[in-house]
């Protein structure tokens, strides 16, 4: 059996959403504390020049907090139901010593974050990093998507696919907090620059249904569907194929049971 599927690199691209994301404009975003009084050593700084993630450009927001402090910094954004997204951003840590206790997360979430959100492990969808075992794990520069872990209800393998619902106001969210000493040091100091949430479009999901040699006797014979997503840099193709007997012995792995693109 031979089954095809031939698709256009005509529909490849994405649409950015978020405004400011190169963290050097204030007015683009709305930042919160735990607290209507942050400590002195709590900080939010806008354009932040002296220093930047080693993937970043230009100015970027610093964020320090010490003792038991947390805070957010958010957008409200128009999201598209049933279309996925890409989210990423360069962060660095520069404290100068690595402290426990400590969470960084960039969600999606349906509503607007409040002095009582600050705590982790909340959103509808969110890269998650914490020192809960160990305070290394936040002594990073790089990428969220290369270290950070995905989760949340409409997690796709580090993607977001968002609900068939017609929610279409949507709050795009970093957050981070300690929860040590109250009021004493040490303190957490993160940079971060060009987040980024890319709209890939609706979901692409596409049946292999075009047979171009052999018969198919039912679905258990052979079904087969592709999802696909992409951004700037690549094309992520899922296949997912029902067969009820494999073949694996020809001479030539071509002729073998499998998938191929080209």
């Amino acid at each position: 059996l031979i089954a095809g599927l031939l698709i256009s690199t005509s529909v490849l691209g994405f649409e950015e959403i978020i405004t400011g994301g190169n963290m050097e404009n204030a007015d683009d975003w709305t930042a919160i504390w735990r607290t209507d009084t942050p400590d002195p050593g709590d900080t939010i700084i806008f354009n932040y020049t002296d220093d930047a993630p080693a993937s970043g450009a230009g100015g970027c927001l610093r964020v320090t907090g010490q003792g038991q402090c947390g805070a957010t910094v958010f957008q409200e954004i128009t999201l598209a139901p049933r279309h996925i997204y890409s989210l990423d951003c360069a962060i660095k840590n520069i404290a100068a010593e690595q402290i426990a206790n400590t969470w960084v997360e960039f969600i999606l979430s349906k509503t607007a974050p409040t002095t009582a959100d600050y705590y982790p492990g909340t959103g509808d969808f969110r890269f998650q990093l914490n020192t809960w075992s160990d305070p290394d794990t936040l002594d990073y520069d790089g990428l969220i998507s290369e270290r950070f872990g995905a989760d949340g209800d409409y997690d796709i393998n580090g993607f977001a696919l968002l609900p068939t619902e017609n929610e279409t106001t949507w709050y795009i969210v970093i957050k981070f907090g300690c929860w040590n000493t109250a009021g004493q040091p040490p303190a957490f100091d993160f940079l971060f620059d060009n987040i980024s949430l890319a709209d890939l479009g609706a979901d692409n999901s596409f049946p292999i249904e075009n047979i171009i040699a052999g018969t198919v006797a039912d679905a258990d014979d052979f079904t087969g569907n592709l999802d696909m997503v992409w951004d700037a840099d690549s094309v992520y193709l899922d296949f997912n194929i029902t067969d009820d007997s494999i073949y694996l012995g020809a001479t030539n792995v071509y002729e073998d049971d499998n998938i191929e693109v080209y």
